[in-house]
């Protein structure tokens, strides 16, 4: 009898186990399906502004997706073109395998992930085709803080080529601005093993690349690129960029700068770096034809007198400023460069 009353009890327990068991796996669904409605109603209603703005937006029908870890919305092919008003010529976008996600310990974060090719064209300039191992964006949908980018296996093809990127990580957060001191746009970017198309002098692979910049002033809408650029110049608009370094070749490179457009609509700034394997550097420079050979060697015996021995041993550096003026390049009041004219649309 002992025996049958304790299997009776652990029946008894078991059931009751699954029962609850059970009854979690009702509410957790009840809670995805909410949870997957609402996402899909914003979508909607996402799509619905950006076509009253007059964007233009298309999209296949959107599967749910994602049960029990998240709620989601697949979109086979989404497409999105306009803007001209913010940005002179517009762009398009045509993403495939677009998955919209939300979790439930992140309610209010949207995830964006990009499965498939995704072709990017911004006004006149040529069209990149953008895929990757892993392409994802995260977005607060409450504007509490940046957007987030995270990106792996990263390959961008144009006309010219292929690049190709390790790993990628950013941070950006946009917002209205309407005096010369006010942030427009503040962006934090992080490569690394990049890999270029063609020759530029120093390899074909970057090791590491990242730069924490903002964008000041107002960014008014216009009728060309040009107005669009003279406008925000005349705005007291600047692009600073609080940090930058480099890692390529035998180059070491870390600098900061403020940059603006002049009366030509040309970008002009100065700023100081700090240079490490300038020597190499300049011979590979001059080796490739980026830089003339003469202006290499005198460069090389300027910085030369300027460079010094860090306490402990390791490669002499160089703290120098640097500035862009009519489109010459200088590196402590010694010219080294032109750079191309921009030509605006």
């Amino acid at each position: 009898m002992a025996v049958s009353r304790g299997r009776s009890g652990l029946r008894r327990a078991l059931a009751g186990v699954l029962a609850v068991a059970l009854v979690a796996a009702l509410g957790h669904l009840a809670l995805w399906l909410v949870a997957v409605i609402r996402l899909e109603a914003e979508f909607v209603a996402w799509q619905t502004q950006c076509r009253d703005a007059g964007w233009t937006v298309t999209s296949d029908l959107p599967s749910w997706g994602g049960w029990p870890f998240e709620a989601a919305l697949d979109v086979p092919r989404l497409s999105l073109g306009g803007g001209a008003a913010q940005i002179p010529g517009g762009f398009t976008w045509q993403g495939t395998g677009v998955r919209l996600a939300v979790t439930p310990m992140q309610p209010r974060v949207l995830q964006i992930r990009l499965g498939g090719p995704q072709r990017l064209r911004v006004a006149a300039l040529p069209e990149v085709v953008i895929q990757a191992d892993r392409l994802t964006f995260m977005l607060k949908l409450d504007r509490s803080g940046p957007a987030e980018l995270a990106a792996s296996g990263l390959r961008l093809r144009t006309d010219a080529g292929e690049t190709m990127v390790g790993t990628l990580t950013g941070q950006g957060m946009a917002q209205r601005a309407t005096g010369p001191d006010e942030a427009a746009l503040a962006v934090s970017l992080a490569a690394e093993a990049v890999s270029l198309p063609g020759n530029w002098g120093l390899g074909s692979r970057i090791a590491t690349v990242s730069a924490d910049a903002t964008l000041t002033g107002p960014l008014r809408p216009a009728s060309t690129a040009a107005a669009y650029a003279a406008a925000w110049r005349d705005g007291g608009g600047t692009l600073q960029v609080s940090r930058f370094a480099l890692g390529w070749g035998p180059l070491g490179l870390s600098a900061g700068a403020t940059f603006r457009l002049d009366a030509q609509l040309q970008p002009a700034g100065s700023g100081t770096a700090r240079i490490v394997g300038y020597g190499e550097t300049l011979d590979a420079l001059a080796a490739a034809r980026v830089v003339a050979p003469r202006a290499a060697t005198a460069a090389k015996a300027v910085l030369g007198l300027l460079a010094t021995a860090p306490e402990g041993g390791g490669a002499p550096r160089i703290d120098v400023p640097f500035e862009l003026q009519d489109r010459l390049f200088s590196v402590a009041r010694f010219p080294l460069a032109r750079v191309v004219e921009w030509v605006w649309q």
